[in-house]
């Protein structure tokens, strides 16, 4: 993997920091050049993500290369991944909807499906699918 990320320690930060400086939880490391852009680079001392501050932004930077670059020993199993992304992941596995039960009779059948089943999600699951053997029992009766 070629480095494209270059870190100089301490470098000149201040140059890419408003005066307010950084949020809570974040400190300067250096100057850092991605090759399309330079800026400070920044820690979150409590998440260990690193990141390129100029002015009052930040941008996310390829951990891996950062890691390389300071030359820490640091490897992970599989990729970063931040909260967005395992959420964006699962809500591609499945399809999000938002339903708004008003019913009593459908509420009272939600609620002995959510107990049967163990869950909101496996009761609706399961109601669906038995919705669908039903229909398609009853196109093959009719035809």
């Amino acid at each position: 993997m070629s480095k494209k990320i270059r870190v100089k320690k301490p470098g000149k930060p201040s140059l890419y920091l408003l005066p307010a400086g950084l949020p809570a939880g974040w400190r300067v490391v250096g100057e850092v050049d991605t090759g399309r852009g330079c800026g400070a680079l920044v820690r979150n001392d409590q998440t260990g993500i690193y990141a390129m501050a100029v002015g009052g932004a930040m941008q996310n930077l390829p951990q891996r290369e950062v890691i390389a670059t300071l030359g820490g020993g640091v490897t992970w199993s599989k990729p970063v991944d931040s909260g967005a992304e395992r959420q964006a992941r699962y809500v591609a596995s499945g399809r999000a909807v938002t339903v708004v039960v008003r019913s009593p009779e459908a509420k009272e059948a939600l609620e002995r499906l959510e107990k049967l089943h163990g869950g909101v999600t496996a009761a609706i699951e399961a109601a669906v699918i038995e919705a669908d053997r039903q229909e398609a029992k009853a196109l093959s009766v009719s035809e």
